[in-house]
C-alpha cells in the first residue's frame, strides 16, 4: 500500500492526561504504580529508602513538580514527602525549582546511572531496523525488554514514523496488563515465566493457572495484542517476541489509533514487517544473547 494511501487519517493524536498512576502510564506519561515500600516491607529492608527512592523516581518522571504532584504519584503523606524532599535536597539530588514552586532533580542524579549500559548491543542492533520499518509500518514501534517489574523501552521510532502520537512518552509498561508484557511471558523460557508469574500473583494456583491459560491462548495467535481506553480515544498495542537462542530476550511492539487500523489490514499488513524485524533485530544481535 502506498504511504499516501494513510494521508486521510489523523497525524497526532493527544493523549490527555488522566487521574491516578495507572491511567497517566497508559496515557503515555511515565508513570509507575509505585509499590517499592511495599516489596521492601515485605523483603525486610529499609522502608525509609524505598520511599525516598519513589519520591526520586516521581519527580525524574514529572521534572519539576509541585508538592501536590508529587503527593498524587507516590501517594505518600505530604509531611513523610516533605521530609523525603528535604533529605534528597541535603545530598544534592533535587533543589527547588527556581520560581519556588515545585523541586526539581539535579545532575547528580546522573550517577545514579552510571553504571548501567543504556547503549547495549541490542539496542544498537535496534535502532537502524526501527528506523526502516518506518518505511513499511507508518505507526510507532518500540523495542522493550523485561526488567522482572515492567516492561521497559529499550529503543523506539517515535520521532521518525509517519504518524505520531503526541504525548507517547511513557517508558515502562506492566508486565501482567501489556501487548509487550504477554508477547514476553508467552515466549520466554518456562523457568522464567514461572518464576515472573509466582513473583507478580504469588502462590495462588487458580491465578497461575489463568495466566498459563491466556499465555497459551498468545502463543497460539502468535502475538501480544492490548487496547488503552482514554476518554474517547482508543489505542491498540500489538508486540510480537523477539527470539534468542533460548526464549525471548525482548518485545517488539506497534501502537496505533484503534479506529484507524483494521484488524485485516493489522494481521496481513504491519505484524509480517514486524515480526520480519524482530526476526532482523535477534539475527543482529546473535543467537547467543
Amino acid at each position: 500500500m502506498a504511504m499516501q494511501e494513510f494521508e486521510p487519517m489523523v497525524r497526532t493524536t493527544n493523549l490527555g492526561k488522566s487521574k491516578g498512576s495507572r491511567l497517566d502510564e497508559a496515557a503515555g506519561e511515565e508513570i509507575l504504580r509505585l509499590v517499592a515500600e511495599d516489596n521492601a516491607a515485605r523483603a525486610g529492608g529499609v522502608r525509609s529508602l524505598a520511599r525516598g527512592l519513589q519520591v526520586l523516581t516521581a519527580l525524574n518522571q514529572s521534572n519539576p513538580a509541585t508538592i501536590a504532584r508529587l503527593t498524587e504519584l507516590t501517594e505518600l503523606p505530604k509531611p513523610t514527602l516533605i521530609r523525603q524532599l528535604k533529605t534528597l535536597c541535603a545530598e544534592g539530588y533535587v533543589d527547588r525549582d527556581v520560581d519556588g514552586e515545585g523541586y526539581r532533580v539535579t545532575a547528580k542524579v546522573r550517577l545514579l546511572s552510571q553504571g548501567y549500559d543504556q547503549e547495549g548491543a541490542l539496542q544498537q542492533a535496534a535502532k537502524p531496523i526501527l528506523y526502516d520499518l518506518c518505511r513499511h509500518v507508518p505507526w510507532p514501534c518500540e523495542l522493550l525488554q523485561c526488567d522482572g517489574e515492567a516492561m521497559v523501552v529499550q529503543a523506539h521510532n517515535r520521532g521518525h514514523a509517519p504518524l505520531s502520537i503526541r504525548g507517547l512518552e511513557v517508558r515502562r509498561m506492566p508486565l501482567l496488563h501489556s501487548a509487550s508484557g504477554d508477547a514476553y511471558l508467552a515466549w520466554c523460557r518456562p523457568e522464567e515465566r514461572q518464576h515472573l508469574l509466582k513473583r507478580h500473583v504469588g502462590p495462588d494456583d487458580l491465578a497461575l493457572t489463568a495466566l498459563d491459560g491466556r499465555l497459551a491462548a498468545v502463543r497460539a495467535r502468535g502475538f501480544g495484542v492490548h487496547e488503552w481506553i482514554l476518554l474517547v480515544q482508543q489505542l491498540t498495542v500489538v508486540s510480537v517476541p523477539v527470539l534468542g537462542g533460548h526464549g525471548a530476550i525482548a518485545v517488539l511492539s506497534m501502537i496505533c489509533l484503534s479506529n484507524a487500523v483494521a484488524e485485516d489490514q493489522r494481521d496481513h499488513q504491519f505484524l509480517p514487517r514486524l515480526r520480519d524485524a524482530a526476526a532482523a533485530i535477534a539475527a543482529a544481535v546473535g543467537p547467543d544473547t
